[in-house]
């Protein structure tokens, strides 16, 4: 089975586990320093971030559009302060700033 043929939302569950594992080895190490002389878990790290990358790069469209929909359903008054709020937080940000406005 190809990626494109897997069920999308399984993409949602791969990044929780790249996240976990990310974290897991992460949680070892004090220092970016030490994390870069232990090669066997740079290596892992690294692999589990292309996997968030490649997801990312292919496949958040529908992510993106499935999150919008959601937030159509949000009460009205919280989803307009929650929005000035993030365009607040990122007003020196135009690309989210256009995503943001997108939201209705």
């Amino acid at each position: 089975m190809s990626e494109t043929d897997r069920i999308k939302e399984l993409f949602l569950y791969d990044i929780i586990v790249a996240i976990a594992k990310i974290k897991y080895i992460a949680n070892k190490f004090d220092n970016p320093e030490d994390l870069k002389y232990d090669f066997l878990h740079w290596d892992s790290i690294i692999r589990e971030f292309e996997a968030v990358l490649n997801i990312a790069k292919n496949n958040l469209e529908w992510l993106e559009n499935m999150i919008y929909e959601r937030i159509k359903q949000i009460e009205p008054t919280l989803k307009e302060e929650l929005k000035k709020e993030m365009i607040e937080e990122n007003k020196n940000l135009d690309f989210v700033k256009k995503a943001l406005d997108k939201i209705q």
